[in-house]
Parts: structure tokens; C-alpha cells; sequence
């Protein structure tokens, strides 16, 4: 009987990890908005968890937390999912622009609403 759990315990484990790898995307582009935005398009599905990564150059400009809210909200409002929760965040280091939601999977909400 611990034998069937045990097995039965590993099946499940190495299940869920195969899955897993599917519902998560990985973007990363440095100091590019327009090109992190296509790449999420082109690599990353509807339902899948995004990570979103811009790393900036060495150096941070003075309107760098403005800058952040621009890409930030312009990413998350270009892919993601409004009815669940949307992480944008700096990191401690200024560098990297960092955004977390759900995708949506709507292409490029902006370009289609400007068509009307």
C-alpha cells in the first residue's frame, strides 16, 4: 500500500511540473517597450502567467519612476487580464521594469480601439 502512495505521489508531482511549464511566459527585451510588447505577443498565449522583464542600461534617468508607470501600465493594459491581479514593479536596483499578470489574449487592445 506505501508502494501505490508513494508511486502515485511521484506520478503526480512530475504531472503537475510538466504543466506548470505550460502556463507560465517569460519575456525578457532590454530598454525596448515596443519590442517586449510584439515578443509577448509572438511568444505567450491567453491564461499563461506572464513575467515581463525590461532591463534598462547602466544608467537610470531623473523621471525613471515615470518612465516605469508609462511602460508598466502600457504593457498591462496592451496584455493583461484586468480581472485578475497586475504586479508592476522597479526593482530595488532601478534597473529592471518587472510586470506579472495573466494574459489576456487580446492583440494590442490600443491599436484596435484607435481603428474606431
Amino acid at each position: 500500500m506505501m508502494r501505490k502512495l508513494l508511486t502515485l505521489s511521484l506520478l503526480l508531482l512530475f504531472s503537475v511540473d510538466v504543466f506548470a511549464q505550460d502556463e507560465y511566459c517569460f519575456v525578457k527585451e532590454e530598454s525596448n517597450i515596443w519590442g517586449l510588447s510584439f515578443a509577448i505577443e509572438d511568444e505567450c498565449k491567453k491564461g499563461q502567467l506572464l513575467w515581463a522583464e525590461m532591463e534598462y542600461g547602466k544608467e537610470t534617468v531623473d523621471y525613471q519612476q515615470d518612465v516605469d508607470i508609462y511602460y508598466g501600465t502600457y504593457l498591462a493594459g496592451n496584455h493583461c487580464d484586468f480581472r485578475n491581479e497586475i504586479i508592476i514593479k522597479r526593482t530595488d536596483d532601478k534597473r529592471r521594469l518587472i510586470v506579472q499578470c495573466i494574459i489576456n489574449g487580446d492583440k494590442r487592445r490600443r491599436d484596435e480601439e484607435q481603428r474606431d
